[in-house]
């Protein structure tokens, strides 16, 4: 076995009887519309996967068959364009529901950016459940709205903002998330490469770089490693953002 098969292995038989109900994430996803009492009708659906960096979770065009919620790690979502390009149009962090289709099919590929433990649900069972708990189809829908929304900030992102207005944006939306999950606001991880946000933002990677560098110049943040970034003045940074 390799050194990820026995991570796997152990990390699989944390997953026993009880898991869902100490779940730091649930209150994220749909899970959190199931009762307390039944959670075991939850945990009997669920198969916990862990994902190795760079491996796919799903393929854009496969049949749509399971549901992922992703419980650690960072997933970055991507389609192909039809020259064979690869335009990235998010990023999914602990807590995140992966694999929503559309007619049977997924509508994107998914790639771990870190390794990604996620708890993974055939479309079925879901199904059946959110039919037994209507509280759990309510967050589905809030989770699917939530997404579209992502989606048209995404398209204004891209269509009206400047490079400098892009990277500020992303870096807000990153300490957004951070304190939905119950992170630091200020303190951020940025486990993907320069290269990848360029390709979220529409950007070249120098860009990216030239324009962390300038903010960093100008005491907005600062930048520990690669993976780490610091915000100093969060408020300037949200000006930029838009535009003033």
């Amino acid at each position: 076995m390799t050194p990820f098969d026995h991570a796997a292995a152990r990390w699989k038989q944390t997953h026993a009887d009880g898991f869902c109900a100490a779940c730091d994430v649930r209150r994220l996803t749909f899970c959190d519309g199931i009762p307390d009492d039944s959670l075991e009708d939850l945990h009997a659906a669920m198969r916990p996967v862990l994902t190795e960096k760079g491996r796919p979770l799903i393929r854009e065009g496969e049949e749509a068959t399971a549901l992922f919620n992703v419980t650690a790690g960072t997933v970055k979502l991507y389609k192909l364009m039809a020259d064979g390009r690869r335009q990235i149009i998010g990023f999914l962090g602990e807590g995140s529901l992966l694999g929503l289709g559309r007619n049977g099919a997924y509508v994107y590929s998914a790639e771990a950016v870190t390794q990604v433990s996620s708890c993974r649900y055939n479309v079925a069972d879901v199904e059946k459940l959110m039919e037994r708990f209507p509280s759990a189809r309510k967050k589905m829908v809030d989770i699917l709205s939530q997404e579209l929304v992502a989606v048209e900030e995404h398209t204004l992102l891209l269509g009206r903002k400047s490079a400098v207005e892009k990277v500020a944006s992303f870096l807000l939306a990153l300490s957004d998330g951070a304190v939905l999950r119950g992170h630091p606001e200020f303190e951020l991880s940025i486990p993907m490469g320069r290269l990848d946000i360029g390709d979220y933002l529409g950007l070249t990677i120098e860009t990216v770089s030239r324009t962390i560098s300038q903010f960093k110049r100008d005491n907005l943040i600062a930048v520990p490693s690669n993976s780490r970034i610091r915000i100093l003045d969060k408020k300037r940074l949200a000006s930029i953002a838009e535009g003033v």
